[in-house]
């Protein structure tokens, strides 16, 4: 790696200008990386919805400020509009926030 790149990318972590739930890990003329949201983390995981993602769910809940199963899923539905959320998915997110 060019050391110039190395130096740059410990200058460029910041908010994203673009999404502000992005953070800018690097950026380079043709290439920049950013760190997704805790909520598009969340999204993923709920639409996966896997027993061993429960826990993982419940912090990124807490973290994203999500408290009610409706608000749940109106954060997946953000993320994925055209991935219905299956049944499965969507009792464990009932069960996540009762």
């Amino acid at each position: 790696m060019c050391p110039r790149v190395a130096e740059r990318a410990g200058q460029c972590l910041r908010l994203g200008k673009d999404d502000p739930g992005q953070r800018r890990v690097f950026d380079h003329p043709g290439l920049r990386v950013t760190a997704a949201s805790p909520d598009h983390i969340f999204a993923m995981k709920a639409l996966a919805a896997r027993a061993r993602d429960i826990d993982d769910l419940r912090v990124l809940a807490r973290i994203a400020g999500i408290e009610t199963t409706g608000e749940a899923l109106a954060v997946v539905s953000d993320f994925y509009p055209d991935e219905p959320v299956p049944a499965r998915s969507a009792a464990i997110l009932r069960e996540l926030f009762s």
